[in-house]
């Protein structure tokens, strides 16, 4: 083996000293191995196998974050789209649908209302009245496109009309978003929603229904004959 000694190297054929650069000695004539170069060329191998491994591991930890964050971008959308077509499936219902567990139910349909400021495209179609809940349905006419959603204000309320009841505020709705939440509303359809209020004596005869806010929907003198 050759040795080295500061810049000579001993050959190991004759043991004589020779300069490390020597391809072969100058004594003996026997071809040198520098070991320096050798060894270098060793280490930067060993360090090149090292930085490939961390790179391979970098990738792989990559496409594992990216595969994860796939996942929950997926799994949020279809959540999303899921409640997205349950507000619509609802919206897009051709009748209202009413569940109760009364004996006793009356029901007024197409109420005649005397004053309706700001209905708009609204329109009562039918009014409940059970021993639960008082429940009025109603249409949004969006043939002509007019709206993208609609939502309704939580502090709208119901009054008996010309007596001296307490104003009975909403208790949940079905097919419309409770303000700030949005309901979408399909173009060129009519969409029908619900607004459930605390029961009231079921031999009523006029209602008032009211959506806070100067432009809210507003229904004065909602007959119950």
């Amino acid at each position: 083996m050759n040795i080295q000694t500061n810049n000579m190297i001993r050959c190991k054929n004759c043991g004589r000293l020779i300069p490390s650069e020597s391809s072969s000695c100058r004594y003996c004539g026997d071809e040198l191995t520098n070991t320096s170069e050798s060894s270098i060329s060793a280490s930067e191998r060993n360090s090149t196998a090292k930085k490939r491994k961390k790179i391979a591991k970098f990738i792989v930890l990559g496409i594992f974050a990216l595969f994860t964050i796939i996942s929950v971008i997926n799994t949020t959308d279809f959540k999303f789209s899921k409640l997205v077509k349950t507000e619509q499936t609802l919206a897009e219902k051709t009748e209202p649908e009413f569940e109760n567990s009364s004996i006793t139910v009356r029901e007024i349909d197409n109420p005649v209302v005397r004053n309706a400021p700001n209905k708009m495209r609204v329109k009562i179609i039918r009014i409940t009245l059970t021993d639960e809940y008082t429940a009025v349905a109603c249409t949004v006419d969006n043939t002509q496109g007019a709206y993208s959603y609609i939502t309704i204000d939580p502090e709208t309320y119901i009054t008996l009309n010309e007596s001296d009841m307490a104003a009975e505020k909403m208790s949940w709705t079905v097919g419309i978003g409770v303000s700030p939440q949005k309901t979408e509303v399909p173009k060129g359809k009519v969409a029908y929603f619900t607004l459930y209020f605390p029961p009231i004596d079921r031999d009523t005869r006029v209602l008032d229904l009211e959506e806070s806010g100067e432009n809210g929907w507003k229904f004065y003198g909602i007959q119950l004959k």
